[in-house]
Protein backbone atom coordinates (compact mmCIF):
# COMPACT_ATOMS: atom_id res chain seq x y z
CA UNK A 1 0.00 0.00 0.00
CA UNK A 2 1.33 3.23 -0.39
CA UNK A 3 2.58 5.86 1.84
CA UNK A 4 -0.25 8.24 0.62
CA UNK A 5 -2.77 6.05 1.83
CA UNK A 6 -1.44 5.08 4.72
CA UNK A 7 -1.42 8.91 5.42
CA UNK A 8 -5.44 9.14 4.96
CA UNK A 9 -5.61 6.27 7.64
CA UNK A 10 -3.30 7.55 10.31
CA UNK A 11 -5.52 10.95 11.66
CA UNK A 12 -8.78 8.79 11.79
CA UNK A 13 -6.60 6.41 13.70
CA UNK A 14 -5.19 9.06 15.81
CA UNK A 15 -8.27 10.50 16.60
CA UNK A 16 -9.93 7.02 17.45
CA UNK A 17 -7.07 6.28 19.82
CA UNK A 18 -7.24 9.80 21.88
CA UNK A 19 -10.56 9.09 22.37
CA UNK A 20 -10.17 5.93 23.81
CA UNK A 21 -7.27 7.44 25.99
CA UNK A 22 -9.63 9.56 26.99
CA UNK A 23 -12.17 7.43 28.29
CA UNK A 24 -9.19 5.21 30.22
CA UNK A 25 -8.33 8.28 32.22
CA UNK A 26 -12.18 8.59 32.73
CA UNK A 27 -12.97 5.61 33.89
CA UNK A 28 -10.11 5.42 36.32
CA UNK A 29 -11.00 8.54 37.94
CA UNK A 30 -14.23 6.76 37.94
CA UNK A 31 -12.71 3.90 40.15
CA UNK A 32 -10.65 6.26 42.27
CA UNK A 33 -13.59 8.53 43.28
CA UNK A 34 -15.54 5.25 43.93
CA UNK A 35 -13.10 3.32 46.20
CA UNK A 36 -13.05 7.16 48.52
CA UNK A 37 -16.36 7.11 48.68
CA UNK A 38 -16.85 3.75 49.92
CA UNK A 39 -13.64 4.30 52.46
CA UNK A 40 -15.13 7.49 53.15
CA UNK A 41 -18.60 5.91 54.15
CA UNK A 42 -16.68 3.45 56.11
CA UNK A 43 -15.24 5.94 58.55
CA UNK A 44 -18.49 7.00 59.94
CA UNK A 45 -19.52 3.37 62.10
CA UNK A 46 -23.31 2.26 61.53
CA UNK A 47 -24.66 0.43 64.37
CA UNK A 48 -27.45 -1.61 63.78
CA UNK A 49 -29.65 -3.86 66.52
CA UNK A 50 -31.32 -7.54 65.55
CA UNK A 51 -33.41 -9.22 68.00
CA UNK A 52 -33.02 -12.81 67.80
CA UNK A 53 -35.15 -14.21 70.83
CA UNK A 54 -36.85 -12.89 73.95
CA UNK A 55 -37.61 -15.16 76.94
CA UNK A 56 -39.92 -14.27 79.66
CA UNK A 57 -38.17 -13.98 82.82
CA UNK A 58 -39.19 -12.22 85.92
CA UNK A 59 -37.48 -8.83 86.71
CA UNK A 60 -34.21 -9.80 85.11
CA UNK A 61 -31.41 -7.37 86.52
CA UNK A 62 -28.11 -8.56 86.74
CA UNK A 63 -27.05 -10.96 83.95
CA UNK A 64 -23.52 -12.79 82.68
CA UNK A 65 -22.36 -15.37 80.70
CA UNK A 66 -19.76 -18.08 81.85
CA UNK A 67 -19.21 -21.92 81.26
CA UNK A 68 -21.55 -21.32 78.44
CA UNK A 69 -24.71 -20.62 80.03
CA UNK A 70 -26.60 -17.15 80.64
CA UNK A 71 -26.56 -16.50 84.59
CA UNK A 72 -29.10 -14.13 85.28
CA UNK A 73 -31.28 -13.05 88.91
CA UNK A 74 -34.21 -11.12 89.87
CA UNK A 75 -34.61 -8.54 92.74
CA UNK A 76 -34.78 -12.03 95.01
CA UNK A 77 -30.97 -12.57 94.76
CA UNK A 78 -31.83 -15.81 93.39
CA UNK A 79 -28.71 -16.18 90.39
CA UNK A 80 -30.39 -18.46 87.90
CA UNK A 81 -28.19 -20.74 85.38
CA UNK A 82 -29.81 -20.37 81.62
CA UNK A 83 -28.89 -22.23 78.72
CA UNK A 84 -28.61 -20.33 75.58
CA UNK A 85 -31.71 -21.25 74.07
CA UNK A 86 -33.60 -19.67 77.29
CA UNK A 87 -34.31 -22.38 79.43
CA UNK A 88 -33.19 -22.54 83.16
CA UNK A 89 -32.03 -25.21 84.17
CA UNK A 90 -32.98 -25.56 87.52
CA UNK A 91 -28.67 -24.58 89.18
CA UNK A 92 -29.23 -21.71 91.31
CA UNK A 93 -27.09 -20.01 93.70
CA UNK A 94 -27.37 -17.14 96.36
CA UNK A 95 -26.14 -13.73 95.68
CA UNK A 96 -24.64 -12.84 98.90
CA UNK A 97 -24.72 -9.02 98.33
CA UNK A 98 -28.85 -9.45 97.06
CA UNK A 99 -29.32 -8.18 93.72
CA UNK A 100 -26.99 -6.05 91.58
CA UNK A 101 -25.34 -6.66 88.59
CA UNK A 102 -23.26 -9.25 87.78
CA UNK A 103 -20.63 -10.63 85.93
CA UNK A 104 -17.92 -13.65 85.65
CA UNK A 105 -14.74 -14.21 86.29
CA UNK A 106 -12.37 -17.78 85.93
CA UNK A 107 -15.46 -19.99 87.07
CA UNK A 108 -16.38 -17.62 89.88
CA UNK A 109 -19.86 -15.26 89.34
CA UNK A 110 -19.28 -11.70 90.87
CA UNK A 111 -21.60 -9.17 92.08
CA UNK A 112 -21.06 -5.85 93.56
CA UNK A 113 -22.62 -3.33 95.80
CA UNK A 114 -21.07 0.15 96.70
CA UNK A 115 -17.52 -0.45 96.91
CA UNK A 116 -17.53 -3.98 97.60
CA UNK A 117 -17.11 -6.10 94.52
CA UNK A 118 -17.61 -10.11 95.68
CA UNK A 119 -16.43 -13.08 93.81
CA UNK A 120 -18.77 -16.18 94.90
CA UNK A 121 -19.27 -19.81 94.17
CA UNK A 122 -21.85 -20.58 91.43
CA UNK A 123 -22.64 -23.90 92.35
CA UNK A 124 -22.13 -23.20 96.82
CA UNK A 125 -23.27 -19.72 96.56
CA UNK A 126 -19.51 -19.70 99.16
CA UNK A 127 -17.75 -16.34 99.18
CA UNK A 128 -14.39 -16.86 97.40
CA UNK A 129 -13.00 -13.00 98.08
CA UNK A 130 -14.22 -9.58 98.25
CA UNK A 131 -12.43 -6.69 96.89
CA UNK A 132 -13.42 -3.46 98.22
CA UNK A 133 -12.64 -0.58 95.98
CA UNK A 134 -10.50 2.59 96.86
CA UNK A 135 -9.95 4.70 93.75
CA UNK A 136 -12.19 7.61 93.20
CA UNK A 137 -15.78 5.81 91.78
CA UNK A 138 -18.68 8.00 93.27
CA UNK A 139 -22.25 6.48 92.84
CA UNK A 140 -25.50 4.60 94.64
CA UNK A 141 -24.80 1.50 96.35
CA UNK A 142 -26.92 -0.21 93.87
CA UNK A 143 -25.03 -1.22 90.92
CA UNK A 144 -26.40 -1.54 87.28
CA UNK A 145 -23.54 -2.77 85.18
CA UNK A 146 -20.50 -4.64 85.84
CA UNK A 147 -17.76 -6.80 84.23
CA UNK A 148 -14.44 -8.52 84.57
CA UNK A 149 -11.66 -7.87 81.79
CA UNK A 150 -8.52 -9.53 81.17
CA UNK A 151 -6.16 -9.15 84.01
CA UNK A 152 -9.58 -9.04 86.03
CA UNK A 153 -9.99 -4.71 85.18
CA UNK A 154 -13.22 -4.67 87.23
CA UNK A 155 -15.32 -2.48 85.02
CA UNK A 156 -18.60 -1.25 86.55
CA UNK A 157 -21.29 1.24 86.75
CA UNK A 158 -23.51 2.71 89.68
CA UNK A 159 -27.13 3.13 88.98
CA UNK A 160 -27.69 7.07 87.38
CA UNK A 161 -23.54 7.26 87.56
CA UNK A 162 -20.42 6.87 85.21
CA UNK A 163 -18.72 4.03 83.76
CA UNK A 164 -15.45 3.03 85.90
CA UNK A 165 -12.31 0.86 84.79
CA UNK A 166 -10.32 -0.01 87.47
CA UNK A 167 -7.13 -2.39 88.36
CA UNK A 168 -8.58 -6.03 89.71
CA UNK A 169 -7.28 -4.43 93.27
CA UNK A 170 -9.86 -1.57 92.85
CA UNK A 171 -6.82 0.73 94.03
CA UNK A 172 -6.37 2.36 90.43
CA UNK A 173 -8.28 3.75 87.38
CA UNK A 174 -7.09 2.94 83.98
CA UNK A 175 -4.92 4.43 82.48
CA UNK A 176 -4.20 6.07 86.12
CA UNK A 177 -5.07 9.39 84.33
CA UNK A 178 -8.47 8.73 83.20
CA UNK A 179 -11.40 8.52 85.54
CA UNK A 180 -13.88 7.78 84.96
CA UNK A 181 -13.97 5.71 81.49
CA UNK A 182 -16.89 7.31 80.75
CA UNK A 183 -19.09 10.03 82.27
CA UNK A 184 -22.14 12.86 81.59
CA UNK A 185 -25.67 13.51 82.71
CA UNK A 186 -27.71 10.91 83.30
CA UNK A 187 -25.87 8.05 83.87
CA UNK A 188 -25.36 4.47 82.33
CA UNK A 189 -26.63 1.01 83.28
CA UNK A 190 -25.34 -1.95 81.67
CA UNK A 191 -21.08 -2.10 80.62
CA UNK A 192 -19.52 -4.57 78.74
CA UNK A 193 -16.08 -5.25 77.06
CA UNK A 194 -15.93 -7.60 74.10
CA UNK A 195 -12.75 -8.56 72.39
CA UNK A 196 -12.78 -9.92 68.97
CA UNK A 197 -10.63 -9.98 66.19
CA UNK A 198 -11.57 -6.67 64.86
CA UNK A 199 -9.95 -4.76 68.02
CA UNK A 200 -11.84 -4.35 71.82
CA UNK A 201 -14.87 -2.56 71.85
CA UNK A 202 -17.14 -1.41 75.18
CA UNK A 203 -20.93 -1.38 75.13
CA UNK A 204 -23.07 0.60 77.67
CA UNK A 205 -26.76 0.96 77.87
CA UNK A 206 -26.92 5.20 77.68
CA UNK A 207 -29.83 6.21 80.64
CA UNK A 208 -29.66 9.94 79.33
CA UNK A 209 -31.81 9.51 76.32
CA UNK A 210 -35.28 7.83 75.64
CA UNK A 211 -35.68 5.43 74.70
CA UNK A 212 -32.00 3.69 75.95
CA UNK A 213 -29.10 3.65 73.85
CA UNK A 214 -26.87 1.06 73.11
CA UNK A 215 -23.49 2.85 72.61
CA UNK A 216 -19.73 1.01 71.32
CA UNK A 217 -16.86 2.81 72.39
CA UNK A 218 -13.07 2.17 71.46
CA UNK A 219 -10.79 1.06 74.56
CA UNK A 220 -9.99 5.17 74.85
CA UNK A 221 -13.52 5.70 75.00
CA UNK A 222 -13.83 7.40 71.28
CA UNK A 223 -17.68 6.94 70.71
CA UNK A 224 -17.79 4.30 67.39
CA UNK A 225 -21.85 4.57 67.59
CA UNK A 226 -24.72 4.12 69.25
CA UNK A 227 -28.53 3.02 68.27
CA UNK A 228 -31.40 2.94 70.32
CA UNK A 229 -33.05 -0.04 72.16
CA UNK A 230 -36.34 -1.31 71.42
CA UNK A 231 -37.12 -0.92 75.02
CA UNK A 232 -36.60 2.51 77.55
CA UNK A 233 -34.93 -0.05 80.47
CA UNK A 234 -32.51 -2.68 79.75
CA UNK A 235 -30.48 -2.72 82.77
CA UNK A 236 -27.27 -5.42 82.50
CA UNK A 237 -25.52 -6.78 79.64
CA UNK A 238 -24.02 -10.16 79.01
CA UNK A 239 -22.08 -11.57 75.66
CA UNK A 240 -21.89 -14.95 74.68
CA UNK A 241 -18.77 -14.62 71.95
CA UNK A 242 -21.33 -14.06 69.12
CA UNK A 243 -24.76 -12.40 70.35
CA UNK A 244 -25.58 -9.47 73.18
CA UNK A 245 -27.85 -9.85 76.05
CA UNK A 246 -29.90 -7.26 77.94
CA UNK A 247 -31.74 -7.58 80.59
CA UNK A 248 -35.26 -5.74 80.52
CA UNK A 249 -36.24 -5.47 84.24
CA UNK A 250 -39.03 -3.75 83.52
CA UNK A 251 -40.74 -5.76 80.56
CA UNK A 252 -40.00 -8.93 82.51
CA UNK A 253 -37.86 -10.79 79.47
CA UNK A 254 -34.13 -11.24 78.75
CA UNK A 255 -33.68 -10.36 74.87
CA UNK A 256 -31.16 -11.81 72.33
CA UNK A 257 -29.30 -8.88 69.80
CA UNK A 258 -27.22 -9.24 67.12
CA UNK A 259 -25.22 -6.37 66.75
CA UNK A 260 -24.01 -5.51 63.78
CA UNK A 261 -20.96 -2.48 63.21
CA UNK A 262 -20.74 -1.82 59.47
CA UNK A 263 -22.92 -4.87 58.58
CA UNK A 264 -20.49 -7.05 59.88
CA UNK A 265 -21.30 -10.39 61.68
CA UNK A 266 -23.03 -10.44 64.87
CA UNK A 267 -20.31 -8.46 66.85
CA UNK A 268 -17.40 -10.06 64.53
CA UNK A 269 -15.38 -8.39 62.51
CA UNK A 270 -16.10 -5.29 60.38
CA UNK A 271 -16.04 -5.39 56.21
CA UNK A 272 -12.45 -5.19 54.95
CA UNK A 273 -11.70 -1.83 53.63
CA UNK A 274 -12.41 -0.87 50.03
CA UNK A 275 -8.46 -1.05 49.35
CA UNK A 276 -8.85 -5.05 50.22
CA UNK A 277 -12.33 -5.73 48.64
CA UNK A 278 -13.89 -3.53 45.90
CA UNK A 279 -16.97 -1.95 46.15
CA UNK A 280 -19.21 -2.00 43.50
CA UNK A 281 -18.55 1.51 42.69
CA UNK A 282 -14.59 0.31 41.98
CA UNK A 283 -15.62 -2.77 39.89
CA UNK A 284 -17.72 -0.53 37.44
CA UNK A 285 -14.59 1.41 36.94
CA UNK A 286 -12.43 -1.21 37.06
CA UNK A 287 -14.78 -2.80 33.90
CA UNK A 288 -14.93 0.53 31.94
CA UNK A 289 -10.87 0.49 31.71
CA UNK A 290 -11.05 -3.07 30.88
CA UNK A 291 -13.57 -2.28 28.12
CA UNK A 292 -11.41 0.30 26.72
CA UNK A 293 -8.20 -1.09 26.65
CA UNK A 294 -9.88 -3.95 24.49
CA UNK A 295 -10.98 -0.97 22.47
CA UNK A 296 -7.47 -0.24 22.28
CA UNK A 297 -6.08 -3.07 21.18
CA UNK A 298 -8.46 -3.76 18.62
CA UNK A 299 -7.51 -0.15 17.11
CA UNK A 300 -3.65 -1.17 17.38
CA UNK A 301 -4.49 -4.58 15.79
CA UNK A 302 -6.32 -3.04 13.00
CA UNK A 303 -3.44 -0.15 12.76
CA UNK A 304 -0.92 -3.08 12.01
CA UNK A 305 -2.76 -4.70 9.55
CA UNK A 306 -3.39 -1.08 7.56
CA UNK A 307 0.63 -0.99 7.55
CA UNK A 308 1.03 -4.54 6.51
Amino acid sequence: MAKSSIRGHSKPFTHAIARQLRRVAFALTIGAASALTCYSSANAAVVSLGLEATFPKSDPFGMAFGDGFIWWQSTDGVVKQMTLAGVDTGVTATNPLGWSALAWDSGLLVSAEGKDVTYFNPVTSAVVKTTTISASAPGPSLIDGLDIGPGGEIWFSPDVGNVYRLTADGTNSIPSNVNPFLGGAGGYSGVERIDITAGTYVFVVNDATNPRQLCIHQLDSTEIGCTPFANQRYEDLAYDGQYLWAADFYGDKIDKFCVQINGGNCLGDPPKPPDEVPGPLPLLGATAVLGSIRRLHELSRRMSSVKA
